[in-house]
């Protein structure tokens, strides 16, 4: 897939454990497999969303094995990027890499229910949307 007319999207961690979960997120879930985008992951989202996967609690709901047949299925769509940029302006410290990611890769959005990240919005021209607010903005 060339990055020509593509909307690269950074997802937040929350909303790939709710995704494998299976809460309410099939339409978001649908535009990513199928829409134009382009999923920007780092070796530190990946790391966390691994990270997430194998607290005792997510092991009884989600075996890890389903998020490596969701990024199977996904594939092409995927890019890793290495984050080219220290940015400190999230309130929580924690949920600045998601920031750095999105900059480095020039997203068009960053999809998360994080209110830290949420209050950003606008973030260097990259929309900081809910999966809901994602689904909409698509659908116009």
């Amino acid at each position: 897939m060339s990055d020509q007319n593509v909307i690269k999207v950074v997802v937040d961690t929350n909303l790939w454990i709710s995704m494998l979960v299976g809460r309410n997120l099939a339409t978001l879930q649908k535009m990513l497999v199928n829409g134009n985008i382009r999923l920007i992951f780092s070796e530190e989202l990946f790391e966390e969303i691994i990270k997430v996967l194998e607290y005792p609690r997510i092991q009884k709901i989600i075996p890890a094995i389903k998020f490596y047949e969701l990024i199977s299925l996904l594939g092409e769509k995927i890019k890793i990027i290495k984050p080219d940029c220290a940015i400190k302006d999230c309130r929580d410290e924690k949920d600045n890499f998601l920031l750095e990611l999105a900059v480095s890769a020039n997203a068009d959005y960053l999809i998360t229910g994080d209110k830290d990240l949420l209050v950003l919005n606008p973030y260097h021209n990259i929309k900081i949307v809910t999966a809901l607010e994602f689904e909409k903005r698509l659908a116009e």
